[in-house]
């Protein structure tokens, strides 16, 4: 069948003449048919339509969660509601760590809390142990004899002398008791003499510290320590020369006696001649 009969037969269906007479029973079959058609098309587009447009209603709503709602279509299976899909558009960073300083927060009573101290800040100073210092050695016990600046005038001479340092104060032979002379070096030397080297010895002209006899260093154990000096009595020599002046020291130690010597030259010049008037 063309087109063109389909279109007028479906013309004629539409808006059918009056019967003129008695149509057969094969016209009256195909006319319901055709009528049954077209009713059966129009309803499921309604119905096609009706869906569409609550799916579109549905489409604009969502639920509390942002969500689309679920909808129910007739005859069909019952669709499942999907989880929103969320795809970052930036991926988060680390927070950068704090170039210096230091954080306080509050704590739960109101009070600050410092989290994290500063670097300028030093640490606190720990108490150091208090340092023991042990006591300094005491100097040996030693005497230093220095001689000098000899003067002479004719045939007389003296000599400046000094002493220096410490020794051990002698004892008592008879007692065992340090002897108690004072608080010098010479008062508590064993023993000291000095030499003009002429083989002329005056006892007006000797020392006056001579303190050997009766004494002795065993057991000597007092400390005395200073220096002491002074010029030696004046000698008169016999004739000029060059003599060799001596000045000897005995002390006691802790080994017992030690002697010290020193000697310095002594030039005597010869008196010039007489004047003759």
């Amino acid at each position: 069948m063309t087109d063109e009969l389909k279109a007028k037969f479906q013309a004629l269906v539409e808006d059918a003449p009056e019967p003129t007479g008695l149509p057969s029973d094969a016209v009256f079959a195909r006319i319901k048919t055709v009528r049954r058609r077209r009713t059966t098309g129009l309803v499921a587009g309604l119905a096609t339509a009706a869906v569409a447009t609550i799916a579109l209603a549905a489409g604009n709503l969502t639920g509390i969660d942002s969500a689309p709602p679920v909808t129910e279509t007739p005859n069909g299976p019952t669709p499942s509601a999907a989880a929103p899909t969320t795809t970052p558009t930036t991926t988060p960073k680390a927070p950068k760590p704090p170039i210096g300083g230091s954080v306080n927060t509050l704590s739960p009573e109101g009070g600050k809390t410092n989290e994290s101290e500063s670097s300028d800040t030093p640490p606190p100073e720990q108490p150091s142990s208090p340092k023991t210092e042990e006591p300094k050695a005491p100097p040996p016990v030693k005497v230093n004899l220095v001689l000098s600046n000899v003067t002479v005038n004719g045939l007389k001479a003296s000599v400046q002398f000094r002493w220096t340092g410490s020794l051990l104060t002698p004892m008592k032979a008879s007692e065992g008791t340090p002897i108690d002379a004072g608080s010098g070096l010479p008062e508590n030397s064993f023993n000291f003499d000095y030499d003009y080297g002429d083989n002329h010895w005056n006892p007006d002209e000797g020392p006056t510290g001579k303190n050997g006899f009766g004494l002795t260093c065993d057991g000597a154990n007092k400390r005395v320590s200073g220096s002491w000096s002074g010029r030696t009595q004046t000698h008169t020599y016999e004739k000029p020369g060059t003599y060799l002046f001596s000045y000897g020291i005995t002390y006691c130690g802790p080994t017992g006696e030690i002697p010290i010597k020193k000697t310095i030259k002594i030039t005597i010049k010869a008196p010039p001649p007489p004047t003759t008037p």
